[in-house]
């Protein structure tokens, strides 16, 4: 199985480049699979964390990777300790 990784979907990048589906329906679509997925408003974006991506997919510009040492930095801010507990788990 591939590592799993953590994307962070930018709403503003996406809408100047005329992507206006939302976040979700646009990582559904491109065959991702996460396992959890938090809105950050205040950042405009959207982080899909423990992402399967297909093999041979190309990622839209507005569609980064980023890493975490833990997953314990987002308690409270979109994860519960449980769902932070099973993504440092795979990590």
């Amino acid at each position: 199985m591939n590592k799993l990784i953590n994307l962070c979907y930018s709403i503003q990048s996406a809408y100047m480049l005329g992507e206006t589906d939302h976040p979700q329906k646009v990582v559904k679509d491109l065959g991702i699979f996460s396992l959890n997925q938090i809105s950050q408003p205040i950042a405009d974006c959207w982080q899909f964390f423990g992402c399967a991506l297909p093999d041979g997919i190309e990622l839209p510009a507005y569609l980064k990777t980023f890493c975490v040492d833990s997953y314990d930095i987002f308690i409270g801010f979109g994860l519960d300790a449980e769902e932070a507990r099973v993504l440092n788990s795979l990590n």
